[in-house]
């Protein structure tokens, strides 16, 4: 707040949305609707003159509530997870956070919680441990097969491509008792 025309302050005063200017050094916000509210404050000196109002937008969220349907108390995500009430995959990992942190015990704000490259719905699907990052994949043990047959079938085929031009001869020779004949293609 200011001094406004050097008089001094006097006290200041608070407004929460259109409400009507209240004096006083605390005020509470119970009863009021869950979402945004503007609270305006505003300095008044010793003669009555208003400073100018600052605004400031709070979102009150009932605690008990679970605004995104992710199974955790909008409490839950702001006061011990840290996660986002509104986004139910905070971390964006195919899981929600409501999974993450009641049945799989992975961190909702991580997609990878044990820093193995997969995300943590990934191992899941994979029959993977998403806590564990020595874990063997099973997915990654699949990966590592398909390129290895990968690099085999194409050794063969190409083995074969090369037997067959090998194989294949410039000229027929043909042989008759005593001379000997070549015929060309």
């Amino acid at each position: 707040g200011s001094d406004v025309g050097g008089a001094g302050i006097s006290h200041y005063q608070y407004q929460i949305d259109t409400s009507e200017w209240l004096t006083a050094s605390t005020f509470s916000l119970a009863g009021f609707s869950d979402g945004p509210h503007v609270i305006s404050y505003r300095a008044v000196d010793a003669v009555g003159n208003n400073g100018t109002a600052q605004n400031m937008t709070v979102y009150l969220l009932a605690n008990h509530t679970d605004y995104d349907g992710d199974g955790l108390t909008n409490a839950a995500e702001v006061h011990v997870q840290g996660t986002d009430v509104f986004n139910p995959d905070t971390d964006g990992d195919g899981l929600s956070d409501g999974l993450e942190v009641q049945t799989y015990r992975t961190n909702p704000n991580a997609r990878d919680t044990d820093g193995d490259g997969l995300s943590d719905s990934e191992e899941i699907t994979k029959g993977s441990d998403p806590l564990d990052p020595n874990n063997p994949l099973i997915g990654r043990l699949l990966l590592i097969l398909e390129l290895v047959c990968g690099i085999i079938v194409t050794g063969v085929i190409i083995r074969i491509i090369r037997q067959e031009e090998r194989s294949a001869p410039s000229k027929m020779r043909f042989a008759k008792k005593g001379k000997k004949h070549e015929d060309r293609n």
